[in-house]
């Protein structure tokens, strides 16, 4: 049996075993959420499985991922349960896939830069921080054996300490030194352990198991109406919006597909709006994608959609078994709170790690204040009240970060020169450009680039270059330049690296014509990414056919072939500057353009079936006479 139900996806009896074990594999947090939020786990279940479904409708079953329940959002659910209940909870967490929605629609019509005006490192790194720092003494608790609040102790210290650090080291020695499968569910071989260490030491509850039914349909919560649970826990969504652009870059980068372009980002954050937005009105936690999935995908290389389809509907099925939710409600406190140290202590060490791509602008004045007030604001608990509204913790911290990033100027704090580098120039920007390196500030090219032009120094090889018409936004960097660096200093040290001449200091941009480079232009950016002016070649297109609408994406990825090819020769093979290399330095910088696929395929079918482009780039070397071997 196959069915077609998109492009690239396939959906066949024989992927359920791969799906069965890629849901196993998302089980880590399916679990854990529920158990520690007191959500329904059947529910979880269902509504995780259901909201992948609707992710595949959305994004038109192009992204091999599954949609399990987020630890990001387990601080503000814990603390919205108490505060207001698990419906008013609710209504908060479906306000969050509202907000997803608007901003994929938002990044539809005016970019992915919009999204990192609004939340550069310095708001989300001391959110993500303080989702961690806030539930860290909740885990403490747990792991002694206690309530989350500390106030009753449920299990004898002693043993509760003994068995949450089981299952805390098993969690680090598989993280660490597991291999295949095991090492991408760490998670789960920690629950086991713990709840076998639980099963000898007789701290197992099995009442509420004998009174379970086997087959039960799941206890559905509706939201209720609660704006105080809307402004606390949206937020979160921030931390959570970031986690997802880095999902959706890993899985394109194991897939080799650019899904920021096709399906589009504003799909993937729309389906994973839809998706939390259907799970809140179910009773299930927000989902989103997981990142644990994506690593089994790595690992057994099943790049089928189809395969989440069928982890999907095993999820639904599996949420039906009534003792299923029972038998998971018996593992003791400690368990939950050893994996619990360590997952929120890692929470923190993500926020630290966005906030160390600020580099030493940290400590300027602005960003300081602003990161100073959120974490400040987030931890001491401090509320704002209008009428009978009242906002506090991570809502208020969120909000007030938010703010102030927007309103606080950057004009003290601006970089003074910066050089945009995208392509095969990410992997090399050249000698000279590097020792003037203040620090580099990763983004995304404002403008579409394509394989558009015949480079004169690759010997007619193809070379992204910005183009009106078709083509992508494309990973790229700002590298900031020393003070000392003057603009026209910048605009010289672009020109030579551009046309190959870096040991040549003679050669300066206001003589380009006489170089016969014409066609090369140094644009700049004014005021880009907090950079006072950002410099960056935009050589004019010159393979006429690849802005064309009315030839084939096919038809086009023959011709960049043909030139790439075409441009191996014992120069260029030699110096690592043929057409095949610049594609293989473009990929492995996370370049992926519209014709980038067809044009990996093509290379590879020329080349007589070679497995990747390093092969390829071999034979076709020693087909032209050219030996290789010492290049291997």
């Amino acid at each position: 049996m196959k069915k077609q139900m998109f492009a690239d996806y396939s959906f066949q009896l024989s992927d359920i075993l791969p799906g069965v074990q890629m849901l196993f594999v998302a089980f880590g947090t399916l679990v854990l959420v529920p158990l520690l939020t007191g959500f329904d786990p059947n529910v979880t279940l269902f509504t995780a499985g259901l909201g992948t479904l609707l992710f595949q409708l959305i994004t038109r079953g192009q992204v091999p991922v599954f949609l399990g329940a987020s630890v990001v959002f387990i601080t503000p659910i814990i603390y919205g349960v108490h505060t207001w209940g698990i419906p008013g909870t609710l209504c908060g967490l479906a306000a969050t896939g509202c907000l997803y929605i608007v901003f994929g629609l938002i990044v539809q019509l005016l970019g992915i830069q919009v999204i990192e005006r609004l939340f550069p490192p310095v708001v989300t790194g001391p959110i993500i921080m303080i989702i961690g720092l806030i539930l860290t003494p909740v885990a403490g608790n747990m792991a002694m054996g206690k309530t989350g609040n500390g106030a009753v102790q449920l299990i004898s210290s002693d043993i509760a300490l003994f068995v949450s650090l089981a299952s805390l080291t098993v969690i680090l020695l598989i993280s660490i030194t597991g291999k295949g499968l095991f090492r991408i569910i760490p998670i789960v071989c920690g629950i086991v352990v713990g709840y076998t260490v639980s099963l000898f030491l007789g701290i197992v509850d099995f009442s509420s198991v004998s009174s379970a039914k086997w087959l039960a349909i799941p206890n559905f919560i509706f939201p209720e109406w609660n704006l105080e649970a809307i402004l606390f826990i949206v937020p979160a969504a921030i931390a959570l919006m970031v986690k997802h652009f880095a999902d959706i870059f890993a899985i394109g980068s194991i897939t080799g597909k650019n899904y920021l372009q096709k399906p589009g980002i504003h799909r993937t954050l729309m389906g994973d709006g839809i998706a939390t937005g259907v799970a809140s009105f179910l009773g299930g936690p927000p989902n989103t994608t997981c990142s644990e999935v994506s690593g089994a995908v790595a690992l057994t290389r099943l790049y089928n959609p189809g395969i989440m389809t069928w982890a999907a509907i095993a999820a639904i099925l599996l949420a039906f078994v009534g003792k299923v939710g029972a038998v998971l409600q018996t593992i003791p406190v400690p368990v939950m709170g050893g994996i619990m140290l360590l997952l929120f202590g890692a929470i923190i060490v993500i926020g630290m790690h966005h906030l160390m791509t600020v580099g030493q602008e940290l400590m300027a004045i602005r960003n300081l204040v602003i990161v100073a007030l959120i974490m400040a604001v987030g931890i001491s608990g401090l509320s704002l009240s209008i009428g009978n509204l009242s906002i506090n913790g991570i809502g208020f911290a969120g909000i007030l970060g938010v703010i102030l990033n927007l309103a606080l100027p950057h004009s003290i704090d601006k970089h003074a020169i910066g050089i945009l580098v995208y392509g095969s120039i990410l992997c090399d920007p050249g000698k000279e450009i590097k020792q003037h390196i203040q620090k580099i500030i990763p983004t995304i090219t404002p403008f579409k680039v394509e394989y558009a032009r015949k480079s004169k120094i690759r010997f007619n090889a193809p070379v992204l270059v910005p183009v009106e018409q078709n083509g992508t936004h494309v990973n790229a960097q700002i590298i900031i330049l020393k003070q000392d660096v003057t603009e026209e200093m910048a605009r010289d040290f672009l020109y030579r690296r551009a046309i190959n001449f870096v040991d040549e200091p003679a050669i300066v941009y206001s003589d380009k014509d006489k170089h016969e480079n014409m066609s090369l232009e140094i644009k700049s950016l004014n005021d880009f990414q907090n950079v006072k002016k950002v410099l960056y070649t935009a050589f004019k297109p010159n393979i006429d056919m690849v802005n064309n609408p009315q030839i084939s994406p096919d038809e086009k990825a023959k011709e960049l072939a043909y030139l790439a090819i075409e441009s191996v020769n014992q120069n260029t093979f030699c110096m690592q500057r043929d057409g095949i290399r610049c594609l293989i330095e473009n990929k492995a910088a996370g370049v992926q353009t519209p014709l980038c696929d067809a044009y990996t395929r093509e290379i590879l079918h020329r080349a007589s079936g070679a497995r990747d482009l390093n092969e390829a780039r071999l034979r076709i070397a020693k087909q032209k006479g050219i030996y290789p071997e010492s290049h291997q």
